[in-house]
Order: structure tokens, then C-alpha cells, then sequence
């Protein structure tokens, strides 16, 4: 399956690492205004592009997306 992620904060590296070992599971495309320094390294260990949303977004890319913003930008 190939991922994409929005967001990329302390939780958004979480979400990485656990990607990374689940079989068939391929982090492909991430976008984030702000990237922690544990996210950047794990993003960085699945060799995903770091993109726009609507990269991420588009359905010829990915099978699904992650949304994994900070709570107040929940609408």
C-alpha cells in the first residue's frame, strides 16, 4: 500500500516508524509545514518525498493518507 502523510511533528515520527514495519506498507509522500528532528530522520530512512498536500492527496500516487496535524487545526 502506499502512504502519504500530513504532518510531520513528535507524533508524525511515531507514524513513520510504525509505517516502516508494517509488510507491503510504503510511506511514498510527506508534506508538513514543520518537520521535528525525530520525523526528518525517520522520513528520511523510507526515502518519501517531502511534498505539497496536494501531492499527497493525489489519488494516482497514493492508496491512502494520514492526517496527523496538531488538534487545533482539526475543523
Amino acid at each position: 500500500m502506499r502512504i502519504g502523510h500530513i504532518g510531520a511533528g513528535a507524533l508524525g515520527a511515531l507514524h513513520v516508524v510504525n509505517l516502516a514495519a508494517v509488510p507491503d506498507c510504503r510511506l511514498l509522500a510527506v508534506a508538513s509545514e514543520q518537520v521535528s528532528p525525530a520525523a526528518l530522520e525517520a522520513i528520511r530512512s523510507t526515502r518519501a518525498d517531502k511534498v505539497g498536500v496536494e501531492e499527497v492527496l493525489d489519488p494516482e500516487r497514493v492508496d491512502a493518507v494520514i492526517i496527523a496535524t496538531p488538534t487545533d487545526t482539526h475543523a
